[in-house]
Formats: C-alpha cells, sequence, structure tokens
C-alpha cells in the first residue's frame, strides 16, 4: 500500500510540529550555556587590559629609577671632582702658609707734602658738603674668604663630598668650619642640618 504525497506532506509536517520544540529548546539550552562563556571572556579581557597597564607602570618605574640612579651617580661623580678641586687648593695654601709670607719688594718712599699757607685775607673755598652716607650692606658671610680656604658654599660642598664618599669625620669638620666662620649663611643653616643627621 503506497502513500500518497499528501500523506507525506502531512507526516512531515507532524514531524516539523513536534520536533520544533525540541529543536527550541536545545537552542534554549545552548543559549544557557553561552551565557557563562561570555561572561567569563568579558573577565578575562577586563584582566588583561589590567595586566597590560601594570606592565606599562612597572617598566615606568624601573625606566625613573634608573634614570634617578644614573643622575645620583653624576652628583656624587661632580661632588668627587670638587673635593677633589677643593683639597688641591687647601693643599697649595697650607704650603704657601708653611713657606711664610713672601718677600716683598722695597717700597718706594712717598715725597713730603707741600703745606701752603692760605693768604690773609684772600676768600676762602667752600668746604665741600659731606658726602651722603651710604647704607651699610647686610653683611654676606658666603663672600669672605674662609681661614682655611673656600667661601661658605665651597666647605659646605667639600662636607657634601665627604659624606657621599663615607668619610662622616672629615664631613662632620667641614659642616662645623661653615657653621664657624660663616654663622649667618645660608651654607651655616644646610650644615648644620646635615651634621644633626650625621650623629
Amino acid at each position: 500500500m503506497g502513500f500518497s504525497k499528501a500523506d507525506v506532506r502531512r507526516a512531515s509536517l507532524v514531524v516539523g510540529i513536534v520536533a520544533m520544540p525540541m529543536l527550541l529548546g536545545g537552542c534554549f539550552a545552548m543559549q544557557k550555556d553561552i551565557e557563562p562563556i561570555r561572561s567569563n571572556i568579558s573577565v578575562l579581557e577586563k584582566q588583561f587590559v589590567e595586566l597590560q597597564q601594570n606592565e606599562a607602570r612597572t617598566r615606568r618605574l624601573v625606566e625613573e629609577r634608573q634614570a634617578g640612579s644614573a643622575d645620583a651617580k653624576d652628583a656624587v661623580a661632580d661632588l668627587g671632582a670638587r673635593l677633589s678641586a677643593v683639597e688641591k687648593r687647601l693643599s697649595r695654601l697650607e704650603s704657601e702658609a708653611a713657606r711664610g709670607p713672601a718677600p716683598q719688594a722695597p717700597q718706594p718712599m712717598a715725597p713730603e707734602p707741600v703745606i701752603i699757607e692760605p693768604i690773609e685775607g684772600a676768600p676762602q673755598p667752600a668746604a665741600p658738603a659731606p658726602a651722603p652716607a651710604k647704607p651699610e650692606s647686610p653683611r654676606s658671610d658666603a663672600a669672605k674668604p674662609a681661614p682655611q680656604g673656600g667661601s661658605a658654599d665651597e666647605v659646605y660642598g667639600m662636607g657634601m663630598a665627604y659624606e657621599a664618599m663615607g668619610k662622616t669625620t672629615e664631613a662632620a669638620e667641614a659642616y662645623k668650619r661653615v657653621m664657624d666662620n660663616y654663622p649667618y649663611s645660608e651654607a651655616a643653616k644646610k650644615a648644620q642640618a646635615r651634621l644633626g643627621g650625621l650623629k
């Protein structure tokens, strides 16, 4: 017994109607399985972006520290060079002081002043007006040469260089010399602060 085309169509339609809910249910089930995966992917993408930002921040910090380290090395080298120059100058001054003052050439004798007596009755010139008094300039200890060589800033710099080299005794002596010889200078204030840090 054969099936007509109409019977086949009806059977296909029935199978389609019966199978449709199962197919749709399977799609919905797949959709539910995909949502957590999408959520995990989103979380992983955020973590990846944060890791990239942390890596960039870390790289920047490392570069800044390397640059700071190079600057510190340059500063120590500069202080060492300045200290060497000050030490040479100091030893030269000490050797000159040990030799004593240089002999001076004889000074030519000044002629005796000629005093002219005013003529009686002649008009006398008016006395010159006194010059206005100059205001006293504020005391500048930084410009005064130190008894043991160098200005306040140079002696303070020498103390900084000694301190950078780990010679704390010499650094303390230099700071005390600044405070003794230049008590009103900025260098003396800085030297007092540095001396307090050495103890």
